[in-house]
């Protein structure tokens, strides 16, 4: 049995490794991690207990680069080329997110107007926008404070601000 357990617990290493990498992915962080030669992913295990309470991992001699910064237009468009976004108050905001679009919302006082366009993300600074056309009115909305609608010929579209953290 304990040979069962300890063949269990090697197999769960690489697995944890993934799925913290993962954690760090989906919470929208820009992690960026290097390792040296002698990084060693090591379990520890204490005598009792269960298999959450000691195992613990540990990154020895590995070089961890954390950087948290908002999205900018430049690296938003190299992900999702055809994204319709816009810049306000130094913050990129993004149409398109399933979730957005699915909620209920009041408009409210107009927040802002778009005042360039730039197909690319390079020199994008508040007011402007890559697909949303220059004069277009942008309002905020009462139940939210990380949403924003333009108002277009074609209806309203609702924004989602990027933010990290």
């Amino acid at each position: 049995m304990g040979g069962a357990k300890q063949t269990m617990r090697k197999a769960l290493i690489p697995l944890l490794s993934i799925s913290l990498i993962m954690q760090l992915m989906l919470s929208g962080c820009n992690a960026k991690v290097s390792q040296s030669k002698e990084s060693q992913l090591v379990a520890k295990e204490a005598s009792t207990g269960s298999l959450d309470e000691h195992l613990s991992l540990t990154l020895k001699g590995a070089e961890r680069q954390f950087t948290t910064h908002n999205a900018t237009a430049e690296e938003v468009l190299a992900q999702i080329p055809d994204a319709n976004i816009f810049m306000y108050k130094n913050t990129i905001y993004n149409a398109g997110v399933d979730w957005v679009d699915d909620l209920r919302l009041t408009l409210g006082e107009q927040e802002t107007e778009i005042t360039a366009r730039r197909a690319l993300g390079k020199a994008f600074q508040d007011g402007t926008a890559n697909k949303l056309p220059v004069g277009t009115k942008i309002f905020r909305v009462k139940e939210r404070n990380d949403v924003l609608v333009a108002d277009t010929k074609e209806g309203y579209i609702l924004f989602y601000q990027l933010v990290e953290g």
